[in-house]
């Protein structure tokens, strides 16, 4: 079974959340689940195999959970289990995807580049002083020819870009307490 979500994901508020399982058996169906601090909340039980839902995580607290996509045969036994873990973070601001318009990236927020992201035609992304930068391990900040980053800091004012593990700029962002460290390879840096 396949999760259309990916591992390490910042999520804030409605989120789609996409499966597909593959050669199931007939009568299997899929049940949906997030596992957290304060217990399981069912997303959906006895679902198509290949489905998606809208996930409201704004009904939980910010932390660490672990997403579960469970095929159950017919006769009710467990097939396959798929899991990810997710983050329910709303104080970062997220990034991923194409940026073809010019932007400004504010100081005294956190910005998370949860998925690749690519500055593209011709767009100008601002990074203010004191501008904090935490990428997700395995994502990355691509700027295409014709576009331009800007990150200029001030003696007073730094501009950090750092890995999503790193609890010393910005905090505890990925929400783990003291579980992880960043390290070296945990993004592959701006190109």
């Amino acid at each position: 079974i396949e999760i259309g979500v990916a591992d390490n994901s910042l999520l804030a508020d409605a989120e789609t959340v996409a499966w597909r399982a593959l050669g199931i058996a007939s009568g299997a169906t899929v049940d949906l689940a997030v596992f957290g601090a304060a217990g399981v909340v069912s997303l959906g039980t006895a679902l198509p195999g290949d489905g998606q839902i809208v996930w409201d995580t704004t009904g939980l607290g910010e932390g660490r959970y672990e997403l579960r996509a469970t095929v159950v045969g017919g006769d009710g036994v467990e097939i396959a289990l798929a899991m990810r873990t997710v983050f329910v973070q709303r104080a970062a601001a997220t990034h991923s995807g194409r940026i073809d318009a010019d932007e400004t990236w504010a100081a005294g927020v956190v910005h998370v580049i949860d998925g690749d992201v690519l500055v593209t035609g011709g767009a100008h992304v601002t990074m203010e002083p004191g501008a904090i930068v935490k990428i997700v391990p395995g994502k990355r900040l691509v700027v295409d020819d014709g576009a331009a980053l800007a990150a200029e800091g001030t003696a007073d004012a730094h501009i950090v870009f750092t890995s999503f593990a790193d609890d010393a700029a910005g905090g505890d962002t990925n929400l783990d307490g003291v579980r992880s460290r960043p390290g070296y390879g945990d993004w592959p840096g701006v190109t």
